[in-house]
C-alpha cells in the first residue's frame, strides 16, 4: 500500500520542474544567443531555487533528519565531490546537505543518460547542465573534457558530483564488486562497492589546477534498525523512508591529490578503504551517531535552526503557489495554454534527443561560439 506523503512529495517535485521548465526556463531561452555566461547564471539560480524546494519537502513534508559531520563545503570552492552510493536516492538527499552551504547554484551531479529526456525533470537536469553518462568510456571521456572546458568558457566555478561506485550497493552489485576485486587483485570490501577510478582520474586531470580541492563524502542512514532505508524508489514511495541522513565530510586540498592517473586511482582505492573501515564500524548508528568514533560530534550545518526553517517555508509557500497557479491559469485561459503549448515546444524540441544531443549540447555550442568570436575580435 502506497504512502500518501512520498507519493504527493514526487507529484509535486514533477509539477514544480515541469511547469519551471515551461514558465520560467522557457521564456530564458533567449539568453543563449546573447550571453551563455548570463544564461549559465540564470539557469543555475533557477535550479538552486528548485532544490531549495525539494530540501523544504524533504524536512518540513516528509520530515526526514539530516546531520552533518566534519569540514565545511566552501561554495567558493571549484571541487570534486565523492560519495558512497548505498542507496538510489542519494543524488536527491545529498542537496539538503548542499543546500545548507550555498552550494547548489554550482552543483553539477554526473548522472546516467537515461535519466536526460525525462519530461519535466530530464529537461531541468540538462538545463542545470548536469553530467548524463553513457557507460562507454570512448563516448564518455571527451563528453567529460567537452563539459569542463564549457565550464570553463562560462567562468563557472562548479562542485562535480560523483558516485565513483558506479551504481548503488545492492547484494547483486555487492556480488560484482567482489568479483571485479578478485579479478584485480584488490582487497574486498564490505560496505562499500570497489571504486571505479577512470571517471575521477580524468576529472581531476581535466581541471587541473583550476580544481580547488576534492570533497570526501560518507553517507549512511540514522537508526536502521527501527526504520530501514529504501532500497529503491517504489519503497520510498510505499512509506519506506531513512529515519535520517548523515554525512561525514573531508576536504581534500586539490595539492594532496596526485595528477598522475596511476597515483591518483591509488589515492582513491585507499580513500575508499577507509570509507569502508568508517561504516564497519558503525559510526551513524547510536542515538548520537558518535558510536565507534568518539571524536566524530554533530556539526551545525544541518541543524534544524529557526532561521533555515523560515527560509525553508519560504521557498515551499512559494513553489507551491507556482504550481497552483500555473494549473489554474491552464485551466481557465486560452491565451495561457497557448504560451505553454508554444513554450513546451520550444523547451521539448531542445532538450529532446533528436534535436541534436539536447539543451545541454546546445549551451555548450552557444559558448563555443561566442569564445570563437571573441578570439577573432581580439
Amino acid at each position: 500500500m502506497f504512502n500518501i506523503a512520498p507519493a504527493i512529495f514526487f507529484l509535486l517535485l514533477f509539477l514544480s520542474s515541469y511547469f519551471g521548465c515551461i514558465f520560467l526556463m522557457g521564456p530564458l531561452l533567449w539568453l543563449l544567443a546573447i550571453s551563455p555566461k548570463l544564461f549559465r547564471f540564470a539557469m543555475d539560480s533557477l535550479i538552486a531555487a528548485w532544490l531549495t524546494f525539494a530540501s523544504a519537502l524533504m524536512e518540513l513534508f516528509l520530515g526526514l533528519k539530516f546531520r552533518h559531520y566534519g569540514d565545511s563545503i566552501d561554495k567558493r570552492d571549484c571541487a570534486i565531490i565523492i560519495m558512497n552510493h548505498p542507496s538510489r536516492l542519494d543524488w536527491m538527499y545529498i542537496w539538503y546537505l548542499l543546500m545548507r552551504f550555498g552550494c547548489l547554484s554550482t552543483l553539477k551531479i554526473i548522472m546516467k543518460h537515461e535519466l536526460k529526456n525525462l519530461p519535466g525533470p530530464g529537461w531541468a537536469m540538462q538545463a542545470a547542465h548536469y553530467m548524463f553518462l553513457h557507460r562507454a568510456w570512448d563516448h564518455d571521456q571527451p563528453y567529460i573534457t567537452e563539459c569542463v572546458d564549457y565550464f570553463n568558457i562560462v567562468g563557472c566555478k562548479t562542485q562535480i558530483l560523483i558516485f565513483p561506485e558506479g551504481t548503488n550497493f545492492t547484494p547483486q552489485t555487492k556480488a560484482q564488486s567482489d568479483a571485479y576485486a578478485e579479478k584485480e587483485g584488490l582487497a574486498p570490501l564490505k560496505r562499500v562497492l570497489q571504486p571505479r577510478t577512470l571517471g575521477f582520474v580524468h576529472l581531476r586531470q581535466q581541471l587541473g589546477d583550476r580544481l580547488d580541492a576534492v570533497y570526501d563524502l560518507t553517507q549512511d542512514f540514522i537508526d536502521t534498525n527501527s526504520s530501514p532505508p529504501p532500497s529503491s524508489e517504489l519503497k520510498f514511495l510505499r512509506g519506506q523512508l531513512p529515519a535520517g541522513i548523515a554525512w561525514r565530510v573531508r576536504r581534500h586540498p586539490a595539492s594532496s591529490v596526485p595528477m598522475d592517473a596511476g597515483r591518483a586511482a591509488d589515492w582513491l582505492r585507499k580513500l575508499w578503504r577507509d570509507k569502508d573501515l568508517s561504516l564497519c564500524n558503525n559510526i551513524y548508528q547510536s542515538s548520537d551517531l558518535a558510536s565507534g568514533d568518539q571524536s566524530l560530534e554533530p556539526t551545525e550545518a544541518c541543524s534544524p535552526t529557526f532561521a533555515c526553517r523560515i527560509w525553508l517555508i519560504i521557498f515551499l509557500i512559494a513553489w507551491l503557489v507556482f504550481v497552483a497557479t500555473s494549473i489554474f491559469w491552464l485551466a481557465t485561459s486560452w491565451l495561457a495554454l497557448a504560451a505553454f503549448s508554444g513554450l513546451n515546444a520550444a523547451f521539448a524540441g531542445l532538450a529532446a534527443k533528436r534535436f541534436g544531443a539536447g539543451l545541454d549540447a546546445v549551451t555548450r555550442r552557444a559558448a563555443r561560439r561566442k569564445q570563437r568570436g571573441r578570439n577573432k575580435d581580439e
